[in-house]
């Protein structure tokens, strides 16, 4: 399962995701709020949770030992500017790869 945290609200990943943070995000710059989010890739064989730049308790110790598919989520999440990035398409490209991945 797929989930999306946007400054603290939670979402798991359906067909209205996309449309969902791209509300949020418009919505906080709008306002001058900010904006952070946390993916969390919870299945079988993988337990991930990926932060932005922003999320609070991003600072938090990171996982140091993946298996092999988390291993490669983790990797596109590095090579896709995920977290680095201060717009969301980045975010909704990744989260694009991954469905189609885990599908």
């Amino acid at each position: 399962m797929i989930k999306v945290v946007v400054c603290g609200m939670e979402r798991k990943y359906d067909s209205s995701l996309v449309s969902w943070i791209r509300e949020q995000f418009h919505r906080r710059n709008a306002h001058g709020d900010s904006f952070w989010f946390s993916v969390i890739i919870d299945t079988d064989t993988i337990d991930l949770v990926l932060s932005s730049k922003t999320c609070p308790g991003s600072r938090a110790r990171p996982k140091t030992h993946f298996t092999q598919i988390e291993q490669r989520i983790a990797d596109m999440w590095r090579d896709m500017n995920v977290r680095t990035d201060d717009s969301i398409d980045p975010l909704l490209r990744f989260l694009y790869r991954v469905n189609e991945m885990l599908a």
